[in-house]
């Protein structure tokens, strides 16, 4: 049996952890360990955690934050404490489809890879479908999607991101590349970014969770055309310096381990990309030259999402 460790995060998730702890216990493919790391719950989310620790068959451990530290720290702490030989990332809302941790190792083992990742169904907060998956909303398509299912996708992943934690299992080798994870960073993104540069992650094309949508999350929602252009209208000139200096910690950890220069130098290119974004706004008589050398180098298609940032940039301040 391969052990496979469960790394969960949780706050004040009291009222779906159970739904969620069932489902992991009920795996085809048992865990061999959960390790839970609470971030300073206010709610019945540690009762219930301690009341599973007594009765699952799988041994779950707990790990109390005094103080909240965000999820980020959550998930860092977490996984620098599993000792599986796999580790799959729980959020503490969702549902497991039983055959989630066999088909995401089985897709690791047959395909070689260092982490791979799963679709997901969307569901309400009662587990009503709403009709559509995760990765429909992800503009994962063409190259991208291609380049997911060959599992080479730090190009498409410097785009942005299509990697969701509550889907991901990796190999524990690449958490001694990914550990610790910057606090300014979202976790999956950092993980997948840094195995993708050192390594190979890809795509497991099946809806293994139901991801649930409750208000409170906003990965996977859909939003109409409205929210989008008032969410970039006001998106400030610094969000485009401090997404850049992003990128530069990526930077710093990837020149310590061993990457190809073919992709540091595309990183250095997403960097470029970003600080001209925030150029051509904080000095816009040099807009229309910033907005043309980003197309004449392609960056909006190799760095960004294609026309949508180019009209952005031409028009919103």
């Amino acid at each position: 049996m391969p052990s496979i460790s469960v790394a969960m995060a949780t706050y004040n998730g009291a009222t779906f952890l159970r739904e969620q702890l069932d489902s992991i216990i009920s795996q085809e493919l048992p865990a061999a360990e959960i390790v839970c790391v609470d971030d300073g719950s206010s709610d019945a989310t540690l009762d219930i955690l301690h009341q599973y620790s007594k009765s699952s068959p799988i041994p779950l451990r707990i790990v109390e934050h005094q103080v909240n530290q965000g999820v980020t720290a959550t998930f860092s702490n977490a996984l620098s404490l599993v000792t599986g030989d796999y580790v799959a990332l729980a959020d503490q809302d969702d549902v497991w489809l039983p055959e989630k941790l066999k088909k995401l190792h089985q897709s690791l083992e047959e395909r070689q890879w260092d982490a791979v990742f799963s679709d997901a169904n969307l569901v309400d907060q009662d587990r009503k479908p709403l009709g559509y998956r995760l990765l429909a909303n992800s503009r994962l398509e063409g190259a991208g999607l291609k380049a997911a299912l060959e599992g080479n996708l730090f190009s498409q992943l410097l785009r942005f991101n299509v990697v969701t934690g509550a889907t991901l299992m990796v190999r524990r080798s690449v958490l001694s590349r990914a550990l610790p994870i910057p606090a300014e960073w979202l976790h999956d993104y950092w993980i997948a970014l840094v195995t993708a540069a050192t390594g190979r992650i890809g795509l497991c094309n099946a809806p293994l969770i139901e991801y649930r949508q409750h208000g409170k999350n906003q990965i996977g929602m859909r939003q109409g055309l409205d929210r989008e252009i008032k969410s970039a209208t006001h998106k400030s000139h610094a969000a485009y310096l401090a997404e850049r200096d992003l990128f530069r910690t990526l930077n710093v950890r990837l020149e310590d381990l061993e990457v190809s220069s073919e992709y540091m130098n595309d990183l250095g290119g997403k960097i470029q990309f970003l600080e001209s974004r925030y150029l051509l706004r904080e000095k816009p008589l040099r807009r229309l030259p910033l907005v043309a050398e980003n197309i004449l180098k392609s960056r909006y298609f190799r760095y960004g999402q294609g026309l949508k940032p180019l009209l952005k940039d031409l028009w919103l301040p």
